[in-house]
């Protein structure tokens, strides 16, 4: 930003002045207060009749400029300059803020990728053993059948057969295990 304070302490200093700007004649404006003149300017030119108007357009120029009107310029420059600032500030701040998600997200993705790797082995794992389960209920079946020579359930005394049942109450518990959970 450029340094206004030469300008701003020059524009103060002459902001309680009555100024006022008017067109003497054809070929020359003023710029007066209450006490007199403060400035005059000659828009006419030695070579050319008349009033020249790049020139008279610099004198209107200059005359608009009232000490006022450059306090005001310069004031609202200082606020916009202050307002650029504190935007700056957010928009930083909000980056900080982007950055720190975006580790967060990193961690929960890393996170998340242990986690599946990890239930992966787990389901490997759980199919291992509900293989092995079934091998044991298969094998345990064979035992229990053959411990009573095959022989059909129908056939059987009532005591023998409330034997078999104690007997193959665990492979149908391994059974009913391995039905439950199935679902993954």
């Amino acid at each position: 930003m450029a340094d206004h304070s030469e300008l701003k302490r020059l524009a103060e200093a002459c902001d309680n002045l009555n100024w006022r700007f008017q067109q003497e004649n054809w070929t020359e404006y003023a710029i007066r207060d209450d006490h007199g003149y403060i400035a005059t300017m000659r828009v006419g030119s030695p070579k050319q009749a008349g009033p020249d108007p790049d020139r008279e357009a610099k004198a209107k120029f200059l005359g608009a400029m009232a000490p006022g009107d450059v306090l005001t310029l310069i004031a609202e420059n200082e606020h916009l300059t202050e307002s650029r600032n504190e935007a700056r500030e957010e928009r930083n701040k909000l980056g900080d803020r982007y950055d720190q998600l975006k580790a967060e997200n990193a961690g929960l993705k890393t996170g998340f990728e242990a986690y599946e790797q990890v239930n992966a082995g787990l389901k490997a794992e759980l199919k291992a053993l509900r293989l092995s389960l079934e091998t044991c209920a298969d094998e345990l079946e064979g035992q229990v059948i053959q411990c009573y020579h095959g022989q059909p359930v129908e056939d059987m005394h009532p005591v023998t057969c409330r034997s078999y049942d104690r007997d193959m109450a665990c492979v149908t518990e391994a059974r009913a295990a391995m039905g439950k959970g199935e679902q993954s």
